[in-house]
């Protein structure tokens, strides 16, 4: 289980998938984590953020995969969804700092992702502490990548909102970033085949 370490806990991201094969090779996918600087105004900045890029290349099709992002809190924290255009988000809130979970929303998922996943009816599952990408199905021999970003800052911010542009950023950019900056570093041991 890949993980980042934040001021209000650990947050464990993992992947889940029930593969339509009892191959074990038919689910070839990894998890890089990297930090991460986020494109945002000049005038705000963040303490902490770190991206995490799913790839995932299905030999056969996958059904209901998941892509979860979980904080382990180290303290009591309140927790919601912070959306807003072309973002899905999840804000969590210490005594002293706020943390931030976000990745494309639906109608950006679909427009990317035409073709290669069924998309569920219901918006993504978020909670007080977790948020998590489900997808119907995954279409056998096409890559699908994936991304959380995670941005954190003392309370209060040093500009509101901060945490929240740090992760409203372009998959595009998330991708272009790991590609540029950082040598293959995958983790291969975080994914349950079940079924």
């Amino acid at each position: 289980m890949a993980t980042i370490e934040t001021p209000l806990g650990g947050v464990e991201l993992s992947i889940t998938a029930d593969c339509s094969s009892d191959d074990a090779s038919s689910l070839s996918q990894c998890i890089a984590v990297f930090a991460y600087r986020p494109m945002i105004p000049p005038s705000m900045s963040v303490a902490g953020c770190y991206a995490a890029l799913a790839c995932i290349t299905p030999q056969s099709s996958l059904r209901n995969l998941c892509f979860r992002a979980a904080l382990r809190p180290a303290q009591v924290v309140k927790g919601g969804p912070e959306t807003g255009e072309c973002l899905d988000a999840l804000g969590i809130y210490g005594d002293a700092h706020v943390l931030l979970i976000g990745t494309e929303d639906t109608d950006r998922l679909q427009s990317r992702l035409n073709g290669s996943v069924v998309f569920p009816k219901e918006p993504w599952p978020i909670s007080e502490d977790s948020m998590t990408l489900h997808l119907l199905e995954a279409v056998a021999g096409r890559t699908l990548t994936l991304h959380f970003v995670v941005a954190w800052n003392g309370l209060p911010e040093p500009e509101d909102c901060s945490c929240w542009y740090a992760v409203d950023q372009e998959h595009a950019l998330v991708l272009s970033a790991w590609r540029a900056n950082h040598p293959m570093q995958w983790t291969r041991d975080n994914v349950r085949r079940d079924g």
